[in-house]
């Protein structure tokens, strides 16, 4: 309900409270990125438009209310664009993408593996390196984990009757150092995309970080006891290199 949208925004901004929204249409919906491989696995598409659509939208609520808001794991080269052209018109917005739309693309669909069933959906090549433009030009803020555990039986099922979601926390650092030794990120610009830019997106820049000592060569195999709740990531099987050896 758009009127409603509306007040909630115009409420929000009244108290200063920045809003988070992870820009879809509902109506446009399936499970799995519309186009060549997601036709030959059977599976309903969802358009990239889907996204792009939305930020739309929510952009003019944003431009007519004034409210500060953060847009999370944009996915498609058309969801960066909106986003670029919004910050140009010099709307107080921030966004981020999700570790997994990064690493993978809807290739993957090929295995029917319902690990890498994911909302938003893991979407082209050319998506994802729209992304890694994002985050390389500042257009996108900061990279989360989109961390979301699901016990084994939520994954053992078809693809599209499965649960969607990753259980990412646990091979989010290794992921990171995979990224900065491709040099594909800088170090430097993966730690603002994973520690200060994440705070400026909540409009809590007066808080400290912490530290981290990380060893980069350091291999390690995740098991099932050291993951959060869920079981469900398409990497638990592989070495994960980095160990995180203190937090402060």
């Amino acid at each position: 309900d758009t009127r409603f949208l509306r007040r909630a925004y115009q409420y929000a901004a009244s108290f200063n409270i920045p809003i988070f929204i992870q820009p879809h249409d509902p109506w446009l919906t399936g499970s799995a990125h519309e186009g060549f491989y997601a036709s030959s696995c059977g599976l309903e598409g969802i358009p990239d438009i889907s996204e792009s659509i939305a930020i739309s939208l929510h952009c003019e609520l944003i431009h007519d209310t004034g409210v500060a808001a953060h847009f999370t794991c944009i996915s498609s080269a058309k969801g960066v664009n909106a986003i670029a052209n919004a910050k140009q018109q010099g709307l107080d917005i921030t966004c981020d993408t999700a570790m997994h739309h990064v690493l993978f693309n809807d290739t993957v669909l090929d295995s029917f593996d319902s690990h890498y069933f994911v909302l938003p959906p893991l979407r082209s090549r050319a998506d994802q390196q729209a992304l890694l433009e994002g985050l390389q030009n500042g257009t996108i803020d900061a990279l989360c984990s989109a961390h979301h555990p699901l016990d084994k039986m939520a994954k053992e099922h078809p693809f599209a009757d499965s649960q969607p979601g990753i259980s990412s926390m646990e091979t989010f650092l290794a992921s990171g150092i995979e990224l900065i030794q491709k040099d594909i990120i800088p170090p430097l610009k993966w730690a603002q995309l994973t520690s200060s830019n994440p705070l400026k997106c909540m409009r809590e820049t007066h808080r400290n970080t912490g530290y981290c000592l990380v060893d980069p060569e350091q291999a390690h195999q995740v098991t099932i006891e050291q993951k959060s709740l869920g079981v469900n990531n398409p990497l638990k099987a592989q070495p994960q290199m980095g160990l995180l050896l203190a937090v402060t």
